[in-house]
């Protein structure tokens, strides 16, 4: 991040200051809760499906309602929250259901794409604790 440069005697230090400021803001900023864009055969549940990004780290959180057990992609991340890793990221998370155990793998990929990819039964998954960096 490059700063403008602030000089003793400036007739518009204040406006470069409240610059400099923006500067830093829009780095660490917070984004706020936004809804995921899901796809068909998904749709939210009681916690609706989110995403957030505040600096270079972007979270994942909600429950997530399949249609007939559906599989696969179910939303694709915007451009500036997708993760700087080239590899796909796994995570395990929890389904709701009243066995224990019950669990799904999600895979969020360097293309914006996050994909259900195998699940223990037909209930929702709960995107909780999904997280990553887009630096």
């Amino acid at each position: 991040m490059i700063f403008d440069e602030i000089k003793k005697g400036m007739s518009d230090a204040a406006q470069v200051i409240n610059s400099n400021f923006l500067k830093i803001t829009s780095e660490t900023g917070d984004t706020g809760w936004l809804d995921l864009p899901l796809k068909t055969n998904f749709s939210a549940g009681t916690s609706k499906p989110q995403y957030r990004k505040i600096g270079n780290r972007v979270e994942v959180r909600g429950q997530l309602i399949r249609a007939s057990d559906a599989k696969g992609l179910f939303c694709t991340l915007p451009a500036g929250f997708r993760t700087s890793s080239s590899y796909i990221q796994g995570f395990v998370q929890g389904q709701q259901t009243s066995g224990s155990g019950a669990s799904a793998l999600v895979y969020v990929k360097p293309n914006g794409d996050l994909e259900v990819v195998s699940t223990t039964n037909d209930t929702a998954v709960w995107l909780d604790g999904i997280y990553f960096y887009i630096d």
